[in-house]
């Protein structure tokens, strides 16, 4: 038996993923120093010729340690090839502190951009307060000066919003929701807010902050976009039911807004369940 040969022929295996290259990398490497080591060892005379070789042998695995465990909690899911899956069939994760970060500071960015509206919700022009001396501000009225304030913390409004938001639910539907997932699903990834699955049935729930003196047509967009998503949500659970549940948090409540999107959602061809909330009430029962 050719060990070169065997040697081959575990090669092809290793080379269907992205994880098996780097552990046939990994095997070279050390194939290639324990050659060295024990054809030149008895050449190494002097100390300072087989530091360098000592210092590797020690020092290369931590490195290698360090880069999986970078790998594995940041990018698992580029490690597998597509016949590493018996099926379609995705998993989650639970989002990184970077990730749930960048998750936020897009949302607040997103309310931020969004035109101020008129009485019908119709957008107005934004105004700028730029603080640059040849555009001198317009005089501020308390609500625009208490609604500037709120921006200064929106982050992390909208985090409180998710998170009381989904304690709510979890009252409504009696069951225990797991907050800021990730689905990996046939090369697409979809961040959830939250979600909960039983044998039978899936409550995927998205959660969203919003100003009253803000245009909904922002909204809308992400409504279209979430409900989109439900062929590739029905894919990564199976043959579970999937249920849709927005929950839409206001800073006041406004009758006119409220009908508007209950008539919007009731129109999309998917199926979704609409909860329109005021962030004073969800502040009031769940604020620790």
């Amino acid at each position: 038996m050719n060990p070169i040969d065997d040697f081959m022929r575990n090669t092809k295996g290793l080379t269907k993923n992205p994880l098996g290259i780097i552990g046939l990398f990994i095997s070279l490497i050390y194939g290639f120093a324990c050659l060295v080591l024990s054809t030149s060892i008895v050449n190494l005379q002097v100390a300072n010729e087989r530091l360098p070789l000592i210092w590797f042998i020690i020092i290369f695995p931590l490195i290698i340690l360090s880069a999986f465990i970078y790998l594995v909690v940041n990018h698992h899911e580029k490690l597998y090839a597509p016949s590493d899956f018996r099926n379609d069939d995705a998993f989650t994760e639970t989002m990184t502190g970077k990730r749930i970060k960048e998750k936020l500071e897009k949302e607040a960015e997103i309310l931020r951009s969004a035109d101020d509206s008129d009485e019908n919700n119709e957008p107005l022009k934004q105004r700028n307060y730029s603080g640059d001396d040849s555009k001198p501000d317009p005089i501020l009225d308390e609500e625009t000066k208490i609604h500037l304030d709120e921006d200064e913390h929106l982050e992390k409004r909208i985090s409180n919003v998710e998170k009381w938001a989904i304690k709510d639910l979890e009252l409504e539907y009696n069951t225990r929701f797991k907050t800021n997932q990730r689905i990996v699903s046939n090369r697409v990834i979809l961040e959830l807010d939250a979600y909960a699955s039983d044998s039978k049935k899936v409550l995927i729930a998205e959660v969203k902050y919003w100003q009253s003196h803000k245009t909904t047509k922002p909204l809308m967009i992400i409504i279209q976009q979430f409900a989109r998503h439900v062929e590739q949500f029905n894919r990564a659970f199976g043959n579970k039911e999937v249920k849709l549940v927005f929950v839409l948090v206001f800073d006041k409540l406004n009758k006119s807004v409220t009908n508007q999107m209950q008539s919007f959602v009731s129109e999309l061809e998917q199926n979704v369940v609409l909860r329109i909330k005021e962030y004073s009430e969800l502040k009031k029962d769940y604020k620790e």
